[in-house]
């Protein structure tokens, strides 16, 4: 068919809501946009959707006529292929006949664009019984990921380093013809270019609209433009306007002055005190008040009132002179809240041209840098012996004997006093391992003369509580249930010195019969004592706990042994226990002293310990189950009823009978027996 014979015609659909119409060629032959195959056209062939994730698409329509006769019975078949195969394209025929005058329109919308970048296709295939072809349409959908970066908020123009943006900047992921992508979970941080840091919200993630918002975020950086770099994994960063960042809060101050200098005594110093204040990234900040105060020495500042700081953030005084004596001189400088302060500045004052007279012991000193330390402290005291004549003029190279009364002291015994910073002074570090108090004398040599100046002192405390020297003591043995064993505690520190004030726990590790005392405190001497007795007789491993926590490693035995006077005779023999069965009948009521020609034994310790096999009340030292007080004191089967003890209807308490046990036992075999 020449293009002579091709027939136009147009139709009509409903598409969305709006009338969607196309003119549709058909000719005998393919050509351009129209296909023919067999009986059946179709234009386009090819049909492509291109969005962001989750975007809406408008539906787009393909033209169906017939070659030749009319077409009936359309049917549009849909398949997908790649991944994911969920559905995400519908086909449908805006009617089953089609004709040249009337052609079919084959409606194509995207239902689900909330896929992962990439392309994903289909393929719609048309047929009707009245066509030998069956053409398809290839359907293509591109979901374009986000690839870029967009600030859709800029961050404040101007900012004080140190405080929040006033206004926050807002990212928004996009893709690269800057559709925007709706994808939460994207990390974007924020880094500040031009040096400085960020605090606050520096890292942001994305929200379901794809945005990442930076609130609370504080660009700490010296004075001037700087800008924001936005970064996310395998996308394009983006950056920010310029910040014109000021100097922010008062943070810190310190010393922009000499510190130390020498000074003539009585004189002004060359560089009087000066103290800078910035903020938290070193920014000069003005404004801030600074009072300066004389801490040694005795001299004096002008002012006294406090110094504001000025545009470069520097509080300077006009003039320090030092004291009239030779020697440390300081001055403080100090604002409120800031970290540094106060700023310390010393100065020693010197002797000038003044040539020192004799050494006067009254206006030499020895000091000790701390009135005490810790027993094994490295650091212990600074001695400082301070060589003067009797106008307080500083003497150089005097020879300084050093002695510390105590033992177990360390330190430099032969000093010379110094020049400079450190003239007329002599310093060394004192140590010791013994807590006591420690007497420091010094005698000065200048010339040919040797002073003694006033002693200094200073007190070594013990450290703290060690297990492996702290001890443990016990009395032992104790006869009698009524009687104690006094225990001694003893807490030391690491170097064997006793220490007061620590509560001390005893135990006997959970055995029986123990009647334990409460925590006690230790005294000055580090000692405390305390009583425990028992119950029920036998030996105990004494242990002690310091504080709670502190196990002491030494660990004291107490022997406990059951008396037969006072335990077994008085009181068990000579008394009656309440039972089950009432009140038991005292031993004694009937083994009354022995006589002559009597059947029942008495029970004096003598007789008890004696072998009395025929009265069958032989106690075996050592062996109390095969002793045959036990055995009746047990109702025994192997014994007749006139032996069985109380009597045949009464039976002792059990640990009342524990008790006898204990005292025959507790010597062991063969031993004599505890009167």
């Amino acid at each position: 068919m020449s293009p002579a014979s091709c027939i136009s015609s147009r139709a009509c659909a409903a598409l969305g809501g709006a009338l969607l119409c196309l003119s549709v060629v058909s000719c005998g032959g393919g050509g351009g946009d129209v296909t023919t195959v067999g009986a059946i056209n179709i234009a386009p062939n090819s049909v492509a959707f291109t969005t962001a994730p989750g975007g809406t698409l408008d539906p787009k329509a393909v033209g169906i006529t017939p070659a030749t006769a009319n077409l009936t019975g359309l049917t549009a078949a849909l398949t997908f292929a790649g991944s994911p195969p969920s559905e995400w394209l519908t086909a449908s025929l805006n009617k089953a006949n089609a004709s040249l005058a009337e052609p079919a329109i084959l409606t194509l919308q995207v239902t689900n664009s909330n896929l992962p970048s990439g392309t994903y296709t289909a393929t719609v295939t048309i047929e009707s019984p009245d066509a030998e072809n069956s053409p398809k349409v290839a359907v293509t959908l591109t979901v374009q990921g986000a690839s870029v970066l967009a600030l859709t908020t800029q961050p404040s123009a101007t900012a004080a380093s140190g405080a929040a943006l006033a206004q926050a900047p807002v990212v928004q992921l996009q893709t690269a013809d800057g559709t925007p992508v709706a994808q939460a979970g994207v990390d974007v941080a924020a880094a500040v270019e031009g040096g400085g840091s960020l605090s606050g919200t520096a890292t942001a993630t994305t929200d379901d609209q794809g945005q990442a918002t930076f609130d609370g975020l504080v660009v700490s950086a010296l004075a001037g433009d700087h800008t924001l770099l936005f970064t996310a994994s395998g996308l394009t960063d983006v950056r920010s306007s310029p910040i014109s960042i000021t100097p922010g809060a008062a943070a810190t101050i310190a010393a922009a002055s000499v510190t130390p200098q020498s000074v003539e005594a009585g004189t002004p110093a060359s560089d009087p005190p000066a103290a800078r204040v910035t903020d938290g990234a070193g920014n000069p900040v003005a404004g801030v008040a600074v009072t300066f105060a004389v801490t040694a020495g005795g001299g004096t500042i002008d002012p006294t009132t406090p110094v504001t700081t000025n545009d470069q953030g520097l509080a300077q005084l006009t003039s320090w002179v030092v004291g009239a004596t030779a020697g440390p001189n300081s001055v403080t400088a100090t604002a409120t809240g800031l970290s540094g302060s106060p700023v310390q500045f010393d100065a020693t004052g010197t002797n000038g041209g003044v040539t020192p007279g004799p050494i006067d012991g009254g206006k030499s000193s020895v000091t000790s840098s701390v009135a005490s330390f810790t027993a094994g402290s490295p650091t212990g005291t600074t001695v400082t012996v301070t060589a003067r004549d009797a106008n307080n003029v500083l003497i150089s190279g005097a020879t300084v004997q050093l002695s510390v009364s105590g033992s177990n002291n360390q330190f430099t015994g032969t000093l010379t006093t110094g020049t400079g910073a450190n003239l007329g002074k002599a310093t060394t570090t004192l140590t010791s391992s013994t807590a006591e108090m420690k007497t420091i004398t010094a005698q000065i040599t200048a010339g040919a003369t040797t002073v003694t100046p006033a002693s200094a002192s200073v007190t070594v405390k013990p450290g703290s509580p060690d297990g492996s020297q702290s001890t443990v003591t016990a009395e032992t043995p104790v006869t009698g249930l009524a009687n104690s064993s006094q225990v001694t505690v003893t807490v030391k520190d690491p170097f064997g010195n006793p220490i007061g004030g620590r509560s001390v726990t005893l135990d006997v590790g959970g055995a029986a019969g123990a009647v334990l005392p409460g925590v006690a405190v230790t005294g000055s001497n580090g000692q405390v004592t305390a009583n425990i007795s028992s119950t029920t007789g036998g030996t105990y491993q004494v242990h002690g706990t310091i504080d709670g926590i502190i196990s002491i490693a030494q660990t004291a035995p107490v022997q406990f042994l059951v008396s037969y006077a006072s335990d077994i005779k008085d009181g068990i023999f000579n008394v009656g226990f309440n039972t089950a069965n009432g009140l038991t009948t005292p031993c004694t009521s009937c083994h009354l002293p022995f006589q002559a020609g009597g059947n029942i034994p008495d029970l004096s310790f003598e007789h008890i310990t004696d072998a009395h096999e025929d009265q069958g009340f032989t106690v075996i030292p050592g062996d109390a189950t095969n002793s045959q007080l036990i055995k009746a004191l047990l109702h025994d089967g192997s014994l007749a009823q006139d032996e069985l003890m109380p009597s045949t209807t009464q039976f002792l308490p059990d640990a009342v009978i524990n008790v006898i046990r204990q005292w025959i036992n507790q010597n062991g075999q063969g031993q004599p027996l505890t009167p």
